[in-house]
């Protein structure tokens, strides 16, 4: 989603409208800029409800589920409590004394079908599992001969393989 203050563009609906795929995006787009722009001027920006943080241990941080808004109107939602090891953080280096902010940022998780046919699967084998770099010519022919056979017994000739997605918005304090 674009961050994007009034006004939204809505669709005008009418008797026999032909739709588009661009229609169903405008209309999502419009209900996402709207819940953003009232959440913004409800909320404001910052925690509306959970998200206490507790220090487990002297490495750990226990974030307690909730729900905050972004300087965008965009919901961050923690839906399970969370651990965060404090070594990890950005900037725990420059750390001095026992107080830090902690800061929250905007992040999507979805899953991705990703189309291949047996070629280009059997070539993003080769080239992300190393073979190519790790196996000598013999190794490498003797590999594709097997994995092409295989590929003809078990995979169909299209196929999608499930992915995992994510985009994060990050920002250096």
């Amino acid at each position: 989603m674009t961050p994007q203050s009034f006004p939204f563009s809505k669709n005008r609906y009418f008797p026999r409208k032909r739709m588009r795929s661009s229609d169903f995006v405008r209309e999502q787009e419009y209900v996402e800029h709207k819940l953003a722009f009232l959440s913004q001027w409800d909320f404001g920006a910052g925690v509306a409800l959970g998200l206490e943080v507790q220090r487990v241990d002297g490495d750990s941080l226990l974030v307690s589920p909730g729900f905050a808004v972004d300087g965008y109107g965009r919901w961050l939602i923690v839906d399970e409590p969370a651990i965060c090891r404090i070594r990890t953080l950005h900037g725990f280096d420059a750390l001095h004394g026992e107080t830090a902010l902690l800061w929250l940022a905007y992040h999507e998780e979805y899953l991705l079908h990703v189309p291949f046919t047996r070629e280009s699967w059997h070539g993003r084998m080769k080239t992300c599992r190393g073979i190519g770099a790790s196996l000598g010519e013999e190794e490498i022919a003797l590999w594709e001969q097997e994995h092409i056979r295989l590929l003809s017994e078990i995979a169909p000739a299209e196929f999608t393989v499930l992915h995992y997605g994510a985009a994060a918005e990050l920002k250096a304090v």
